[in-house]
């Protein structure tokens, strides 16, 4: 099973941004996984699509600190 995300390929502001099919990890203990049907980028989202952040220095992250959606597992 492949689930859908925008991933950070490179520093490049929202064009860095790509749409990527991608395996989802094993939930580990306390751990929960949504179904998201609704994502906003904020403004520390945009700064880490820049290189902005300073406690984010890795391409490759799924990024989207506001969102909603239901618990499916």
């Amino acid at each position: 099973m492949t689930v859908q995300a925008y991933v950070l390929r490179r520093f490049d502001g929202p064009n860095g941004l790509r749409l990527c099919d991608i395996a989802p990890s094993d939930l580990r203990r306390g751990e929960v996984r949504i179904r998201v049907r609704a994502v906003s980028l904020n403004h520390r989202d945009l700064m880490i699509t820049r290189g902005e952040f300073s406690a984010v220095t890795r391409q490759d992250l799924i990024i989207g600190s506001d969102a909603a959606g239901e618990v499916v597992e």
